[in-house]
């Protein structure tokens, strides 16, 4: 057995690092027996694929999303004897041990600690409730602010159930796909707040910020709330009171290039009354943790995003692991909420269920970007619904004009592309104005499911280029020619640029300036010298494109079936279009991705239904 994890290695399915953590382990703690080592490796390695743990029963499933193959080698050990074995190892025991294991999972002790520590933190806010300082005026800002609640056809308005959701609790998670209102729903909650904190409930004017986990994200935020804003049936005072920057987590935790330890944590907590975190599921779990620690125990937390789309980058899938697959309300919520509701549909209560995260998770369900039965909306619904037989039926019907599939032509599988790429950037390498070609890089963009490879990022991107050139439509001798759009790929708070941030270069009396979008105001420029890290950026990761939006997509697939092809990758893609979407991808692909689900190990859940068996209320 000793050789077990150099065997697993030379497989494949171990790497380099994992390697030679174990062996370093092994030493430092006099543990020699290879089923231990061989946990040690894949637990070390399970942050890098996502996974916050290695998970003995479905440790096939974990490697075969990995890409490294569908089937255990011969020599696997069983989970059970494997697990007894580890238990007694003193890598795992003792304080300072650099595994935990909990149950049927082995973690970095780091891993479990992030875990732990959200897990206790998500069940304390979940399990408050908070009594409304005047319970008539917020009754009257439920209606005022939700007008259409009447009309709401399954008999709640699921916006307006959110906004009083997050009022009488001090944490909330708000769901739901592109275009269901997440926005529209927490700018008027705010308002809510708002006029509970002028009713004593909130020192005045309360403290709020707005969140999230990138630049771009945290833009996008910004200019949509200033949107919503305006309309809002409110008075003055609280419209003035209601924020209108957001930032980035990383820089209000205060997080510094050369320090691990944040600025703000349960020694320092943020001073803000009400914490808004957008895109909530692509905040990892070490960054979800470090949030929690550094909220003050009288502040209100919450999280917005889409629960379908995929995963964070980093280990862990917090979001999905916080929305319950059905949504369901004990009978304690159930009977709050229809004192300013009335009566919840009997679907949307749980008569056995007890008080938890559940009550305190809203799924918002009806789109206003396209109606649930337009091209768009049913082939979403589909991906979503894991039904692969009626994504290719309606990739095929002629009669769906925004949304159409090719198969990748024999020897030259991105030759599809070229037409549609030179149309789609046509106006971006023509526009001469600034303000112009920002909107004309806004209608089209070429997503791909790889980074690497003949149909990855950077291949598909340097051909659009070459296209381009043929087609006489840039002219790319110079690295900053006209019409060249660049992403950026690290955050430069001095400059005030961020990972994700695009802009597009044109020419200057002073030289090329690659010009980038403003929250408010004209586009800015910045010269080529003064940009962090940088690419072209014909065409980018779906990863890349999470919250953005264009008016059409292409989906660019590899020609074989991959780990990375899943429902959520699919589902984020073709989500990105307003009107169109075309797949250049295989059927089989199609097929093998809309049935693979992004499963990461976790324990999260897990965690979050033994503190609440353990303290039931």
């Amino acid at each position: 057995m000793a050789s077990l994890l150099t065997q697993w290695t030379e497989a494949g399915l171990v790497g380099p690092l994992g390697h030679r953590f174990a062996q370093a382990m092994g030493r430092l703690a006099g543990e020699s027996d290879g089923e231990v080592l061989l946990a040690c490796a894949l637990a070390a390695e399970a942050p890098l694929h996502g996974d916050v743990c290695l998970d003995f029963n479905a440790l096939a499933a974990q490697l075969a999303a990995r890409g490294e193959g569908h089937a255990l080698p011969e020599d696997t050990p069983d989970p059970e004897a494997w697990r007894a074995r580890v238990a007694t190892s003193p890598l795992a025991t003792g304080g300072g041990a650099p595994l935990v294991l909990s149950g049927g999972r082995l973690y970095l002790a780091r891993y479990h600690q992030h875990q732990s520590r959200l897990a206790h933190a998500v069940a304390e806010r979940a399990g408050r409730t908070l009594q409304p300082a005047d319970p008539a005026a917020l009754r009257l800002g439920l209606q005022a602010l939700f007008p259409d609640a009447a009309s709401a056809t399954d008999g709640v308005d699921r916006q307006q159930l959110a906004a009083l959701v997050a009022c009488l609790h001090p944490f909330a998670v708000i769901t739901g796909g592109p275009g269901t209102g997440k926005t529209t729903t927490v700018v008027r909650l705010l308002a809510l707040l708002l006029g509970e904190a002028r009713a004593g409930a909130m020192p005045w004017p309360p403290r709020i910020a707005l969140l999230a986990p990138t630049g771009k994200a945290a833009a996008r935020m910004t200019e949509a709330v200033r949107r919503q804003i305006a309309s809002l049936p409110v008075d003055e005072a609280i419209r003035q009171a209601l924020p209108t920057e957001a930032a980035t987590l990383h820089r209000a935790l205060g997080a510094r290039p050369d320090r691990v330890k944040l600025r703000h944590d349960a020694r320092n907590p943020l001073t803000a009354d009400v914490v808004v975190v957008d895109e909530a599921s692509m905040v990892d779990l070490a960054m979800m943790a470090r949030l929690f620690d550094a909220l003050r125990p009288g502040s209100r937390l919450i999280l917005l995003g889409d629960r379908d789309q995929l995963a964070s980058v980093e280990a862990g899938s917090v979001l999905g692991d916080l929305c319950a697959e059905r949504e369901r309300f004990s009978p304690a919520a159930a009977t709050r909420i229809a004192r300013y509701l009335g009566p919840l549909p009997q679907a949307l209560v749980d008569p056995a269920g007890a008080p938890g995260v559940g009550d305190t998770t809203v799924n918002l369900v009806r789109t206003w970007r396209f109606d649930p039965g337009s091209d768009l909306g049913a082939l979403a619904a589909a991906v979503n619904a894991g039904q692969p037989e009626p994504v290719l039926a309606l990739l095929a019907d002629p009669a769906r004009k925004a949304i159409s599939r090719a198969e990748p032509a024999p020897g030259d599988p991105v030759g599809g592309l070229r037409a549609r790429a030179v149309a789609g950037y046509k106006p971006l390498a023509t526009a001469t104005d600034p303000a112009a070609a920002l909107e004309a890089l806004g209608h089209f963009r070429v997503l791909c499911a790889h980074r690497g490879g003949p149909l990855g990022v950077r291949a598909v991107g340097q051909r659009i280029e070459r296209w381009l050139a043929q087609a006489g439509l840039i002219h790319p001798e110079a690295p900053f020619y006209a019409g060249r759009p660049v992403m950026v790929l690290r955050n430069d708070y001095a400059i005030g640029l961020f990972n994700g941030d695009v802009g597009v270069t044109l020419p200057g009396p002073e030289g090329p300036r690659v010009w980038f979008p403003q929250a408010h105001g004209d586009p800015r420029p910045i010269a080529p010298a003064r940009l962090p890290p940088h690419e072209t950026v014909y065409a980018t990761t779906v990863h890349k494109a999470q919250g953005s939006e264009f008016e059409a997509v292409v989906v660019v697939c590899p020609e074989q079936p991959s780990a990375l092809v899943t429902r959520e990758l699919l589902y984020t893609g073709i989500t990105r279009a307003r009107r169109t979407v075309h797949l250049l991808a295989p059927a089989a692909v199609v097929t093998a991705g809309v049935r693979a689900r992004v499963v990461r190990a976790s324990g999260l859940r897990d965690a979050l239904a033994r503190i609440a068996g353990a303290h039931p209320r």
